[in-house]
């Protein structure tokens, strides 16, 4: 029976996939993915996603998923208030934890229930890594100021909602979980109620979640899987496979310029100030990036931060969730 949900939350590309799938690797507990995104719609009104399981997407047998598969989809899009039931019947026996990185606070609302605790673990990179992720993927559609700005807003709302809500809340440094697991871990393991949590040496099989980054499938199978991902990823997950890599990216991408001028701005200087950032040491310039090596997109102008691109609206695909709220006793 399911007892409580820890929901991973962060930006994009800021570590939820890997620590949630430590969270999940407790005997008691179990890592689901995104699961919002079974409900995702494209501008059409059409299911955006049909395949889910990252693991089974790399199994070349391709065989049906045993907790993700196309009956289990369809059951939980006709019937989502029996999400908690048909998960009870899915999962491993005896998991009374769900470890969930959807990263969207409205299907955190949609599933509030009185009989399962609800939980926030909040995991954070400095603002200078976050852009650089965006930099690496060729993400960063927009000027390096706007998404920073976005950084700041989306984690600053995601500890203004649990506050509002009185939501257990427990904030993780990346940097610092991947310099010291065991000590992050530790601090989890006390915050959560949980028993001991599997260390990296102790995975074996992947655990069947949805989409997130398919980068964290590499820590539980072969070295080959890194040629799937993109950019620099790629060589990093090759070096330290199996490994939680400090996440420096930024030293190559990133001018700095562009950092300073990124901890001038207001927003940032907010944020950072709630999870103990602050501007980085620039004086090793030999290994930062000119403007001229980096995309024109995020280019010597983009940090020029001014006001939010005017053709850019936010999309609102998970504006109506459906309510998952219960759970048969």
């Amino acid at each position: 029976m399911i007892k409580q949900i820890i929901y991973v939350m962060s930006s994009t590309y800021s570590g939820s996939t890997i620590l949630s799938a430590i969270l999940g690797s407790s005997p008691n507990a179990y890592f689901v993915g995104e699961p919002a995104l079974i409900f995702r719609r494209n501008a059409s009104g059409r299911w955006r996603h049909q395949i889910f399981c990252t693991a089974c997407k790399l199994d070349p047998a391709d065989t049906e998923c045993p907790i993700w598969g196309r009956p289990v989809i369809h059951a939980v899009r006709a019937r989502p208030e029996l999400y908690f039931d048909i998960l009870n019947r899915r999962v491993p026996e005896g998991s009374t934890r769900l470890v969930d990185s959807s990263k969207n606070l409205r299907w955190i609302d949609s599933g509030l229930c009185h009989t399962v605790e609800t939980c926030v673990l909040h995991i954070t990179k400095p603002v200078e890594a976050f852009l650089a992720s965006l930099v690496n993927r060729e993400k960063a559609r927009f000027n390096l100021g706007y998404c920073a700005q976005h950084w700041s807003d989306e984690n600053l709302r995601i500890v203004d909602y649990c506050r509002a809500r009185r939501i257990k809340y427990l904030h993780v440094d990346y940097n610092q979980f991947a310099r010291n697991p065991d000590e992050t871990l530790f601090d989890v393991e006390n915050w959560s109620g949980s028993g001991p949590i599997s260390r990296q040496a102790e995975w074996t099989d992947p655990p069947h979640y949805i989409k997130g980054n398919p980068g964290t499938a590499t820590h539980f199978t072969s070295v080959e899987h890194t040629e799937e991902l993109e950019g620099m990823n790629s060589e990093l997950y090759r070096a330290g496979h199996r490994r939680i890599f400090l996440d420096e990216k930024w030293r190559t991408l990133i001018n700095a310029g562009q950092v300073k001028a990124l901890y001038n701005l207001r927003c940032v200087r907010a944020a950072s100030d709630v999870f103990g950032y602050r501007c980085p040491d620039l004086n090793r310039s030999s290994e930062l990036a000119s403007a001229s090596s980096l995309p024109l997109a995020v280019g010597a102008t983009a940090y020029r931060l001014s006001r939010p691109h005017s053709r850019w609206k936010r999309r609102r695909e998970f504006e109506r969730l459906p309510n998952r709220a219960t759970l048969s006793e």
